[in-house]
């Protein structure tokens, strides 16, 4: 089955059988890279799951070099870490009751903005409170921007991206696959420094990534909202037909 607007699918219509899958693939490429709340919503999960990753696969080698930290006291952290997860998404079930989607991943971007902030290391002192403290809190908002970023996705998809090969549930899986690429990269490439040096390199350009996705979803903002006209169209269109059927 081709997806898209009536004119790809006519055009589809007319392609040899061998050529339609290709035709289907680009008609939704052109859909997801087109649609700006579908790709806001992508580099969303590509921003969280970066710096889940930068924090999760950072935190051994940190602690180790700033406080000395074996491995169980790193085993405990990561462990607490790791328990904050269900309370984070009960919580962002309940907050999603009353607030929006993008106000919510407004909240979650600001948060991750003070987060990251507070657990670089500025001079020489470097304490164990800022960074249990603010690794924390980093890593619950990045946890906690999954939720409504995912909702937002779930509503704003397009048609034509609701199904076949290129399809949501795709298209968010490789998201934050290359969001942990990108995260193990950038931790990598900042280890070449030095340990010393591996923090602030890996999380500086973490935090101005965050900085920038803030700007872009509140410049945004308009569409970062489902669209009912469809549906209202559907229901409209629907119930003409159920009047005009009682009259006859």
């Amino acid at each position: 089955e081709v997806t898209g607007s009536p004119e790809n699918v006519q055009i589809a219509d007319q392609l040899p059988s061998g050529n339609k899958t290709a035709h289907s693939i680009r008609g939704q490429m052109t859909s997801c890279f087109g649609h700006i709340p579908v790709m806001v919503s992508l580099l969303l999960l590509m921003l969280l799951k970066s710096v889940l990753e930068g924090i999760s696969s950072s935190a051994p080698t940190l602690s180790r070099h700033y406080f000395h930290w074996g491995v169980d006291a790193s085993g405990a952290y990561l462990a607490f870490l790791a328990s904050m997860v269900l309370p984070t998404t009960v919580s962002v079930a309940r907050f999603s009751r009353r607030y929006d989607d993008r106000e919510l991943i407004v909240a979650m971007l600001t948060a991750m903005v003070l987060g990251i902030t507070g657990f670089l290391v500025y001079g020489e002192h470097y304490s164990e409170t800022r960074f249990i403290l603010f690794g924390c809190v980093s890593f619950v908002a990045s946890n906690a921007l999954e939720g409504p970023t995912m909702g937002l996705l779930s509503k704003v998809i397009p048609k034509s991206l609701a199904a076949g090969v290129l399809n949501a549930g795709l298209l968010a899986t490789e998201a934050g696959t290359f969001g942990r690429v990108f995260g193990d990269f950038w931790l990598s490439n900042a280890a070449f420094a030095g340990v010393g040096e591996m923090l602030n390199r890996t999380f500086k350009p973490m935090l101005l990534s965050v900085v920038v996705m803030l700007a872009a979803v509140l410049g945004t903002w308009e569409y970062l909202q489902p669209s009912y006209t469809l549906i209202d169209d559907d229901y409209d269109d629907d119930t003409a037909s159920e009047e005009d059927e009682e009259e006859a």
